[in-house]
């Protein structure tokens, strides 16, 4: 059921029904006769029915919106394959800006020859297609080796490495995963390999760890390796690299070198994916943890009580990363509110504040991010009564939690209903 106040508001207030309007076109569950029922009223914009994940796409779907579509957004859909079929059938309306970050493409030899001249090639660059022998020869030319040299679809032989010695980004070649090297092709191509690279790529793991002190391997970048797993023998090793590494450590204790150490390598692994807390944080391995580090770059693995604890927020310039904000509490932003207002875009756009804070302390400005925040406790009066505060309907149109107040409890009747009213 959707409540009297929403549907009053419905009809009587033009805003308040573009932004239900945009809500539903964003995150409602549509169906096919619906779509055809209602289509001169749901906004196609790239943020809102393009990017309903909830929309089932078809060809008749397709050709049914064809003239109302934004094809701009065409590669936000899912569930429809593109081929050469459909690409020739709707070539006049498409798009192919972004076009090769679709999901589900059906590449083939011909469809990329059909449209050479339209592809970003740019964006190309890390796709499979473009890795074959034939299409590398054909179009080597109009790729992005940077991107290209990253691209994951690669396979790296001597051939393809020796064919475009000079075009690779060698640093992004280097810590490909597909590259995998053995002495003799160390040597090989050693004036040209980064070793920061290397020491990162997941195929040379096995191969890092036979062989450790025979190469220049950057620790610091080995330990964000995803192939690592860390046990008790490699952190003992790895405290020991970090204390070489540093000279100037030898002047101190041997105590105060191993913690210090210690903290290093925590500080380094905080950028792997797979920060493991229970063996870095543990009071057994660190006595001081990065926590300003570790509250910048992992604020999701840290309890509140842990950041509150520790955070400096002079350690911030001009704003707060929105994990950190979403982990701070109502009370820790009622009782810092001064400081943080430094950041007042990040607190108002993703901050766990009341209305009380808002009427305290918003400007003009922040109510625009204000529109954004899913972590605001809305209701459908105050939208009423602050809706022309809000510059714009665009963050209103994206807000889950405002679309939820809203909607939650509709049947599909009800959005009949309310859409027939329209």
């Amino acid at each position: 059921m959707i409540s009297k106040e929403v549907i009053e508001q419905f009809k009587t207030n033009i805003r308040f029904k573009e932004i239900c309007i945009s809500q539903l076109s964003r995150y409602y569950e549509w169906d096919f006769d619906q779509i055809n029922e209602f289509k001169d009223i749901i906004n196609y914009e790239d943020m809102m029915f393009m990017k309903n994940d909830k929309v089932v796409w078809s060809l008749e779907l397709i050709e049914s919106l064809k003239d109302k579509m934004d094809w701009g957004s065409l590669w936000k859909t899912s569930g429809l394959e593109l081929n050469l079929a459909f690409f020739k059938q709707y070539e006049n309306y498409m798009d192919f800006t972004f076009i090769h970050h679709h999901k589900n493409i059906d590449w083939s030899n011909q469809l990329l020859d059909t449209y050479k001249d339209k592809w970003d090639w740019k964006g190309l660059s890390h796709k499979s297609i473009v890795t074959s022998p034939r299409n590398l020869d054909k179009y080597g030319h109009l790729l992005d080796w940077d991107r290209f040299s990253a691209n994951n679809h690669l396979t790296l032989d001597e051939v393809i490495i020796d064919q475009y010695l000079i075009k690779w980004n060698w640093n992004k070649l280097s810590a490909n995963k597909n590259l995998k090297l053995e002495q003799k092709g160390i040597k090989k191509y050693k004036d040209h390999l980064c070793f920061k690279g290397l020491s990162r790529n997941e195929s040379m793991m096995p191969f890092i760890l036979a062989y450790p002190n025979d190469y220049e391997w950057n620790w610091h970048y080995f330990v964000q390796n995803k192939a690592i797993v860390f046990g008790d023998k490699l952190i003992e090793f790895l405290t020991k690299k970090f204390i070489s590494d540093h000279p100037a450590f030898k002047r101190q204790s041997q105590d105060w070198q191993v913690n210090t150490a210690k903290g290093r390598l925590v500080w380094a692994v905080i950028s792997n994916f797979y920060f493991d807390r229970e063996i870095w944080l543990s009071k057994s391995y660190c006595r001081n943890p990065p926590w300003q580090q570790l509250i910048q770059r992992k604020p999701e693995i840290l309890t509140i009580q842990e950041i509150e604890d520790h955070i400096n927020l002079e350690d911030f310039d001009k704003a707060l990363p929105y994990r950190l904000v979403q982990k701070l509490s109502k009370e820790y932003i009622k009782n810092n509110t001064k400081n943080l207002l430094k950041f007042r875009w990040s607190i108002f756009r993703y901050g766990l504040i009341d209305k009380e804070f808002v009427e305290q302390n918003a400007i003009d400005k922040d109510w625009f991010q204000l529109a954004f925040n899913e972590s605001f406790d809305w209701d459908i009066d105050f939208l009423r009564l602050n809706l022309d505060k809000f510059e714009s309907n665009y963050g209103l149109s994206q807000n889950k939690r405002l679309f939820d107040l809203i909607f939650s409890e509709a049947t599909k009747e009800d959005i009949y209903s309310l859409l027939r009213t329209y």
